[in-house]
């Protein structure tokens, strides 16, 4: 509110406001300016958060300026006459728990539900709300493989406007029609996300060390390498090496395999990357024998998210979480739980 008194005329009765005096073209004019107190601060505040004015009617009603209004609002907030406090649940207060401990861009705790592909399909969505806003429009996602991610890319919401392309980060592996085949997960992220599905149309896993080398170096295959080079966000899963876990169940690796990275200290695969409980890369002579996403271009990419939880899983994502390879986690509260109670700062290579 602003009064103009000609020459040297006094203001008074006003609330809120101080004479000013400047120079006019007839001599002196006196400016009511507001200097609102405390007690219209807290009323302009009231009629903002409790009976949800906005600013513009809340001028019309005390003739003050927007700026004057806002301004009122803003001290309301600093004095403390407004405490804005946010209601959280649990899994909000586990989320942020895990991502100051673990120094986590972002997580997503769902709930703890009794089926495991229930527990899955409960993961679509944060890791579809994960995956859309770390990756830029056009941009090319890396999805691996596991029950995990096959469960969630059917049930994950379809959100298409930046048109999201997604590649497998590993070679094939299992029968097309079991839905773990990592061009059937790859083609589901992609349809879900509005773009297009590459393919990698070679095997995971060789028999020996020289025919996997001899398909990496494969002209063939630089294409797949290029387009792992440009990746914008990988998802990822977590296995132990249990017998129920998805590369155990689908006999990948021979039992005399699997007993081989036991003993030399495996606790967790990510995307067929052995790990020790540590979160260290442990280098079995297996890892030749693989062809999936080379660590250095996983080290370049922006966004890492893991998508693991259910019984059992605690122990490889807190692997992974050690090795530094995730930067953001989706798991259920059991599992946040047991990673809170037992979980440490994170050891990375």
């Amino acid at each position: 509110m602003m009064m103009l008194f000609l020459r040297s005329g006094a203001v008074s009765g006003i609330e809120g406001l101080k004479p000013e005096t400047k120079m006019g073209f007839g001599g002196f004019i006196r400016i009511a300016m507001p200097t609102t107190g405390t007690r219209t601060i807290r009323r302009i505040a009231q009629m903002y958060y409790s009976d949800n004015m906005n600013i513009r009617q809340i001028t019309m009603k005390t003739g003050l300026c927007p700026a004057t209004v806002s301004r009122c609002l803003a001290k309301a907030r600093d004095s403390g006459i407004v405490k804005i406090h946010v209601e959280q649940d649990d899994t909000e207060d586990m989320e942020k728990s895990l991502e100051d401990r673990f120094g986590l861009k972002e997580c997503f705790v769902t709930a703890a539900l009794d089926s495991t592909e229930a527990l899955y399909r409960s993961f679509a969505r944060p890791v579809g709300e994960l995956i859309v806003r770390h990756t830029p429009a056009g941009g090319l996602l890396g999805v691996s493989w596991g029950d995990t991610l096959s469960t969630a890319a059917m049930y994950l919401p379809k959100d298409t406007w930046k048109k999201i392309d997604a590649i497998p980060v590993i070679g094939s592996m299992g029968a097309i029609e079991s839905g773990v085949y990592p061009a059937n997960i790859a083609k589901a992220f992609a349809e879900a996300l509005g773009g297009q599905a590459y393919l990698v149309n070679i095997p995971a896993v060789y028999e020996n060390e020289n025919t996997a080398r001899r398909m990496r170096e494969d002209r063939a295959f630089q294409p797949v390498l290029e387009h792992w080079r440009r990746l914008d966000t990988v998802i990822l899963g977590a296995s132990s090496l249990d017998s129920d876990t998805s590369m155990c169940k689908r006999e990948i690796f021979t039992q005399n395999d699997l007993q081989t990275m036991k003993n030399s200290g495996c606790r967790a695969a990510v995307n067929f990357v052995m790990l020790d409980s540590q979160g260290s890369i442990l280098e079995h002579p297996l890892k030749n024998r693989i062809v999936n996403l080379p660590l250095e271009n996983l080290k370049k990419v922006r966004t890492v998210i893991l998508a693991a939880g259910g019984p059992g899983k605690a122990a490889p994502i807190l692997s992974v979480i050690r090795s530094g390879m995730a930067h953001c986690l989706v798991t259920d509260e059991e599992t946040a739980a047991t990673l809170l109670e037992n979980g440490q700062m994170p050891c990375h290579n």
